[in-house]
């Protein structure tokens, strides 16, 4: 998981259209606690052909970049774990 990778100083953003604030044990530390550098956001990520899904609680990464105003910012790492959502080509 993300919690306790040794990560200092980075932010680590975690997009999930299921997060439930109420329910983030996935993401917490052994004291219950989001750890420092661990960003929720309660959206997923999809590509610009799945748009016509009519998803409300997804954004193209370039949607989200702005939204976050993320776009002179540059990506160290960048992981994607997802089940079933492969992205069109």
């Amino acid at each position: 998981g993300i919690v306790g990778v040794g990560l200092q100083n980075c932010e680590i953003h975690v997009f999930d259209p299921h997060y439930n604030k109420d329910d983030h044990m996935e993401y917490t530390n052994a004291n219950n606690e989001i750890p420092k550098g661990i960003i929720l956001h309660p959206w997923g990520i999809e590509g610009t052909k799945d748009r016509s899904k009519g998803r409300t609680n997804y954004m193209t990464l370039s949607e989200t970049v702005e939204h976050l105003n993320h776009e002179h910012r540059i990506i160290d790492i960048f992981k994607m774990d997802c089940e079933e959502c492969e992205w069109n080509a």
